[in-house]
This record gives C-alpha cells, structure tokens and sequence, in this order.
C-alpha cells in the first residue's frame, strides 16, 4: 500500500509514491488553480 501525502516532501518518506502520479497531481492542481482564476485550459 502506497503512502499518500496532500503536500509531497522530498525529505519525507512520501517519495515513494510514483514520479508520474505526483505529475499527474500537479498537473490536476494547476489546472484547478487556472479554473479558479477564470482561465480555462
């Protein structure tokens, strides 16, 4: 079971999670940021 953290540290174990999902994450989260400032994609 993998851990999930709301905001990744890379000092913290929560690296483990996959490089493409905390991407995919990111990518989620710009694209509510741009939704939010009326901007969208």
């Amino acid at each position: 079971m993998r851990q999930h953290c709301p905001r990744p540290d890379l000092r913290s174990p929560c690296v483990t999670v996959n490089v493409g999902e905390r991407i995919n994450r990111a990518e989620s989260e710009i694209e509510a940021l741009l939704l939010l400032l009326g901007k969208p994609l």
